[in-house]
């Protein structure tokens, strides 16, 4: 037995020691950096799907636009191009008879460094008195 009353054969423990410490930050950093990697695709991927979102709701305002016009008024058979925000938007209106016109609209954009293509394709009625 020593002075404090302890064996010599059971050492007091303080703290915690270089090896756990290096065990414990190595384990930290792989989690973060895990976190990190995951936060990065989630980013990308947000920007890819508002890009996304913008063409189709510029494709749908488009029909929209065309919709309240009135039949009469709109040019048939000739292609119509605008851009707007990075959105190249081809409109062809023709005669799909029964009083009613058929729309194809031909959407390009780029999304994440890939061209990006899409078709919308409706038909409107032609009011009587629109």
């Amino acid at each position: 037995m020593t002075r404090s009353g302890r064996s010599s054969s059971a050492p007091a423990r303080r703290g915690i020691t270089l090896i756990e410490l290096i065990v414990s930050i190595t384990i930290l950093t792989v989690g973060i950096l895990g976190f990190v990697a995951c936060a990065g695709f989630l980013v990308r991927g947000l920007n890819g799907a508002s890009s996304d979102t913008v063409a189709a709701v510029f494709g749908q305002s488009s029909i929209e636009k065309l919709a309240g016009t009135a039949c009469a008024t709109i040019p048939l058979g000739t292609v119509t191009e605008t851009k707007s925000r990075g959105i190249t938007r081809r409109s062809r209106v023709t005669n799909n008879g029964n009083n009613t016109l058929a729309v194809l609209d031909s959407l390009a954009w780029t999304t994440r460094g890939k061209s990006r293509r899409a078709t919308l394709r409706t038909i409107l009625p032609c009011r009587p008195g629109a």
